[in-house]
């Protein structure tokens, strides 16, 4: 596996803030996402157990634990089992995100105050 060396540029002004980096390409080592038909496929060919897992994911070109994954996964959205289903996993993801924005935003409020608080911008009666 490659390990690349990024380098984080810093702000000028305050140099203790990195700027963010998006990597919008995909890693050479990283496999493009099966299709959901084809997952779908492939849990219910391993359901029919009419080869071993091990066997199945060879022949289809994945590993074992990645078939048993989806297998687990595919318990949990059909309600077979406990868990999370994708919908609430992706909905979890969005209120994170959101709870992080949020918190962000409070924190610069709360510094906003304080500043204008010390500067005394009122103006005297």
């Amino acid at each position: 596996m490659e390990v690349h060396n990024l380098k984080f540029p810093r702000f000028p002004d305050n140099p203790g803030v990195r700027a963010a980096v998006v990597l919008t390409e995909r890693s050479p080592d990283m496999p493009a996402p099966h299709p959901a038909e084809f997952r779908r496929r492939a849990v219910e060919l391993a359901r029919r157990r009419e080869k071993p897992v091990a066997e199945l994911a060879k022949s289809l070109g994945i590993s074992e634990s990645c078939l048993r994954n989806w297998m687990s996964q595919a318990d949990v959205e059909e309600g077979h089992r406990e868990g999370l289903t994708g919908a609430e996993r992706e909905e979890l993801r969005v209120l994170r995100r959101q709870v992080r924005v949020l918190e962000m935003e409070k924190e610069i409020l709360v510094k906003a105050a304080a500043f204008f608080a010390q500067q005394n911008v009122l103006p005297p009666r």
